[in-house]
């Protein structure tokens, strides 16, 4: 037997010493068809003279335990006749598991013997219940946590979501599964978090958070705060992308109040002083910095004391909330109106030189003496007296191009009475 066996006893030991390496406690028996060991490596299950390395010539019968031999034998005979076996067995102590496998040992085409192959599993038990157990909590937590919760593919596609997330967006968790991350967000925003996606995948990080506006079902605009982590599996490949949503709506809303509060005139909608100032300020800088042009119009409404204490205070309101419409409605988007208070009013035209301001006032003047207010049944006169200056690389400073455009305003004043 000892000859015959030889060279599959070589390649059984190489086998046994690298597997012990990735699973250590792994034991192995080599016998022949007398039961006799004829090599023994680690520690067998409860056996001492098996894992001595002196059993050898022993049979299988005197070094294991009766109760291991007897549940054993079969399948150790099974082996001879070219069975294989593979299974967990219990041990009497009730604590103790063991991966059993018992297979031919072959050399050519003849049975040599068999090998017996034990480990113990018991810690891939704990393991694996712990595992069972996590799952089990993490279930729980996806199911039930407040804050929207979702599994994505690399490619954006929602795998699963939580019932928090399909309150957010008002869909099915079937409705959410058909749809992508992409159809969900504005078109501006897909390039920015496709660049982030691209930056997680190759390692810059491993999780970013951004504030979105999600498209609920209902096509109402969402505002979420979204915070993205990228799973990998064991061989560090990127896999999925576990993603949390918290509805931020009600924040952003009341940041919005108070941002109106802070920049807006309550009457008008247009910028208050703090807002037009700060933006004047940001202007004149970048004319000093870049050589660019714009022009300041300080714009006063003409007898608007007189309609206050004839009309009312109401209809004086109404004719500033028209007034600053009307100046809304003919200014560009980079453009800024702002009400300062009373009936005076300010107008940045970036990138309009002074002749080009000059010009803008004119023509609203005109607007203003030929479009009357209509008050209920009575046409009511909106004139309005502006003034204009230019801003440039040498203008010093708001307060400086303020007071111009104040002076330019009832240099025009003066000159209208006077006709």
């Amino acid at each position: 037997m000892t000859h015959d066996a030889r060279e599959p006893i070589d390649v059984f030991r190489e086998w046994h010493d690298a597997a012990a390496e990735t699973l250590p406690g792994l034991s192995s028996v080599i016998y022949d068809h007398g039961f006799k060991v004829v090599l023994s490596k680690g520690d067998p299950i409860r056996s001492p003279e098996l894992g001595s390395g002196e059993s050898a010539g022993r049979k299988l019968d005197e070094v294991l335990p009766q109760d291991v031999w007897r549940r054993l034998e079969d399948d150790l005979r099974g082996a001879l006749e070219g069975k294989t076996a593979t299974y967990d067995l219990p041990i009497s102590d009730g604590e103790s598991l063991y991966w059993i496998q018992i297979t031919p040992l072959r050399k050519g085409d003849h049975i040599i013997g068999g090998v017996f192959t034990s480990h113990e599993v018991a810690q891939r038990l704990e393991a694996e219940q712990e595992l069972l157990e996590l799952t089990g909590s993490f279930e729980t937590a996806f199911a039930k946590a407040p804050i929207g919760m979702g599994l994505l593919a690399l490619d954006g596609t929602f795998i699963r979501v939580n019932p928090a997330f399909c309150r957010i967006l008002g869909y099915t968790p079937e409705e959410m599964v058909n749809v992508t991350y992409n159809e969900m967000i504005r078109p501006q925003d897909v390039e920015e978090d496709l660049l982030y996606v691209s930056r997680m995948i190759a390692g810059d990080f491993e999780s970013f958070t951004r504030e979105r506006r999600l498209l609920a079902k209902s096509g109402e605009a969402i505002w979420v705060n979204l915070a993205s982590t990228l799973v990998r599996d064991d061989e560090g490949q990127p896999i999925h992308i576990i993603t949390q949503a918290q509805d931020i709506s009600e924040r952003r809303r009341l940041e919005e109040e108070l941002r109106k509060v802070a920049e807006e005139d309550p009457l008008t909608g247009l910028a208050n002083r703090r807002r037009f100032v700060a933006t004047l300020d940001q202007q004149i800088e970048r004319c000093r910095r870049y050589g660019e042009k714009a022009s300041l119009l300080m714009v006063d409404l003409d007898n608007f004391k007189a309609i206050n204490d004839t009309w009312g205070h109401t209809t004086g309101d109404d004719l500033l909330i028209h007034f600053g419409r009307v100046l809304t409605g003919r200014i560009r988007i980079n453009d800024l109106a702002a009400r300062l208070g009373g009936d005076e009013f300010m107008i940045i035209l970036v990138g309009t030189d002074a002749e080009g301001g000059a010009r803008f006032a004119s023509e609203l003047m005109d607007h203003f003496d030929t479009h009357p207010f209509e008050a209920g049944s009575a046409q009511l006169s909106c004139r309005a007296s502006i003034g204009s200056t230019g801003i440039d690389a040498h203008t010093i400073s708001s307060d400086q191009a303020m007071s111009a455009a104040d002076r330019a305003m009832y240099e025009v004043k003066a000159g209208r009475k006077s006709r």
